[in-house]
């Protein structure tokens, strides 16, 4: 196997695992946050239209931090 390949497939592992990382990590946030806000942000919801019958908030959490996953900054340094 090739350089090129192995790092081609170790790119898209690392970006699988941080994608999953990221939807751990937001519904540990979510579950954090609903025990504080649950009520206000419910409401919020419950005003944009989203039905929040039976939607938890580490749900949501982690919803979040699985389509923030596929949005990564990017950082580039300019040497002058």
């Amino acid at each position: 196997m090739t350089d090129a390949v192995f790092g081609a497939i170790a790119f898209v592992v690392a970006l699988f695992l941080s994608i999953i990382a990221g939807a751990l990590m937001g519904a540990l946030v979510g579950l954090i946050v609903g025990w504080f806000f649950s009520g206000a942000i419910s409401n919020t919801l419950i005003g944009f239209g989203v039905n929040t019958g039976t939607f938890q908030m580490w749900e949501f959490g982690a919803l979040l931090g699985f389509v923030a996953g596929f949005f990564r900054s990017n950082v580039s340094v300019t040497k002058q």
